[in-house]
């Protein structure tokens, strides 16, 4: 019985166009070689000037691709009518797994922001005291404040639209969630016991009940509460 040949790329079409499933356990030039080979095997199929290049996903389980090997399954266009739309992976580099915890990260403070500082800080924090006027807090994730919000609090300073800004009297100078500002009104008085602030699926900055952010923000919540 005639030994059956072992495949270290697996490919599927799609909706979305042509997946490509790596192996993780074989060397990586094993890998590519055998993509270039399978590839010429459908050149006629996947070079048709008439078509728009097929898009192609690739998805390489739990192996690990540098820049330079992604560089040149990319590269591949050049002799075949295809276009990597993406690659997908079930790890991540070091430098990605840094970025994430830095993100997910809630750091601690006490103490009295004062007029005329500008506090910055990574990931979400939690304030234990208060923002006076003149005052800034800034965040690359959401803000939690324990006290009296009269300054400024910039959350999601780096595009992060889903962070939040929560205090437990808010009365703030002006409110900025990533890109979007809110200043107070003119009319009315802007103060609230327990507010928080958030943007909206509009892109509006709106003013809520603290208590409402658990249905407003379900990420905020552990998984397994």
């Amino acid at each position: 019985m005639p030994r059956q040949t072992q495949h270290y790329v697996t490919l599927k079409g799609t909706k979305e166009g042509l997946r490509l499933r790596f192996d993780d356990e074989c060397s990586y030039s094993m890998l590519i070689d055998e993509l270039k080979r399978r590839l010429e095997e459908q050149k006629d199929q996947l070079s048709s000037p008439s078509r728009e290049k097929l898009q192609v996903i690739v998805d390489t389980g739990r192996r690990f691709l540098t820049d330079q090997q992604k560089q040149e399954i990319e590269s591949l266009h050049e002799s075949y009518h295809i276009q990597v739309a993406r690659f997908q992976s079930e790890v991540i580099s070091i430098e990605e797994a840094e970025a994430k915890q830095k993100a997910s990260k809630v750091t601690r403070l006490a103490k009295v922001i004062r007029s005329g500082q500008v506090q910055e800080m990574d990931g979400d924090v939690l304030l234990i005291g208060d923002v006076n006027p003149g005052a800034v807090l800034k965040a690359t994730g959401s803000i939690f404040i324990l006290g009296s919000l009269k300054g400024t609090a910039h959350a999601g300073v780096e595009g992060n639209i889903r962070a939040v800004i929560s205090a437990s009297f808010m009365d703030p100078a002006q409110l900025r969630i990533a890109h979007i500002v809110r200043e107070p009104p003119e009319e009315e008085e802007w103060r609230g016991m327990f507010e928080c602030a958030l943007v909206d699926d509009t892109g509006e900055l709106i003013l809520d009940r603290a208590q409402n952010l658990g249905s407003r923000r379900p990420e905020l919540m552990d998984e397994d509460r």
